[in-house]
């Protein structure tokens, strides 16, 4: 049979076998509302073959609106972004329309680094936002983004 032209995404189906509604142990624990669609609950770090680790902690307060990306930015001490991931829950494979109302979605992140990092303290930042439009979810009072408590030391 030959094809009748390109392929066409119909829609989405996604199928669950169970929902987890309570966290696992969170290194750097937190609560923080982004516009009452999801909840960051905390968030873990790691050095994995020269890339820094980010695990984010999400639970779903509302069906959320859309399917949105997650930043992960390492800021120097200026606030200027070294490093950076953008991408959907799960590296792509839970976007956050599926997610029900309390559920617990873990979320890593991997930011490359380059050879040219000096060493020192790096901050976080993290957020949601519309890939198609860019705008992004607000978080607080006036706030797009999130910045992370604890500093990352590069040695």
């Amino acid at each position: 049979l030959e094809p009748l032209g390109d392929p066409a995404i119909v829609g989405q189906v996604g199928v669950k076998t169970g929902i987890e509604t309570m966290p696992g142990d969170i290194a750097h624990p937190t609560s923080v509302d982004f516009a009452g669609q999801v909840e960051l609950l905390g968030y873990d770090t790691a050095w994995e073959n020269g890339a820094l680790s980010v695990t984010l902690h999400w639970r779903c307060l509302d069906p959320p609106q859309a399917d949105y990306t997650v930043f992960v930015h390492l800021l120097d001490a200026r606030g200027e972004i070294v490093a950076q991931h953008d991408g959907q829950p799960q590296n792509g494979a839970y976007p956050t329309s599926v997610c029900d109302s309390g559920e617990v979605i873990t979320d890593p992140h991997t930011l490359p680094l380059g050879g040219d990092l000096t060493a020192g303290d790096y901050g976080l930042r993290v957020g949601l936002y519309l890939a198609k439009t860019g705008e992004r979810l607000p978080v607080g009072e006036g706030d797009d983004s999130l910045e992370l408590d604890s500093a990352i030391r590069v040695d």
